[in-house]
């Protein structure tokens, strides 16, 4: 049963985001390691050929569908929100909820999905349905904090 955790480090903007986004993803690794959970990260490594969403993609698409065995993914960085759509800022193009939505679709197991992004509020309504659990930081698209 292949569960486990995508962990996402989105595009810091400034030094200061980038140690506190690197100082989380090192947690959420360590947990991982700890519980023997496998753990997938993006946006700490540089790899010419695909980008960060791309890589994103791929992951997902690459979960088997039917399983026991929660899938956690796990977004640390910055979002916005303009014109009604909802984006966690990646290193390269950023994702919609809407794309992270239909890439999640076929994935019938368990769902934890953990924005911990500003403006994640609209990731609720796109991400949730059966086994699904969505936490977002805020509660709305226009909050930053």
């Amino acid at each position: 049963d292949a569960g486990g955790i995508v962990l996402v480090v989105g595009a810091p903007g400034a030094d200061e985001y980038r140690d506190q986004f690197n100082a989380w993803a090192d947690q959420w690794e360590q947990v991982a390691r700890q519980s023997d959970v496998p753990c997938k990260t993006i946006g700490r490594e540089d790899d010419d050929e695909l980008n960060d969403r791309q890589r994103l993609e791929k992951v997902i698409q690459s979960v088997k569908p039917e399983g026991s065995s929660p899938l956690w993914v796990v977004l640390i960085g910055h979002g916005t929100f303009a014109r009604n759509v909802a984006k966690f800022n990646l290193n390269g193009p950023d994702v919609s909820a809407t794309q992270l939505a239909q890439w999640l679709a076929p994935v019938k197991r368990p769902v934890v999905v953990v924005n911990c992004a500003s403006a994640s509020g609209p990731f609720v309504n796109r991400l949730s349905g059966p086994n699904r659990i969505v936490v977002t930081s805020t509660k709305s698209g226009v909050e930053q904090n």
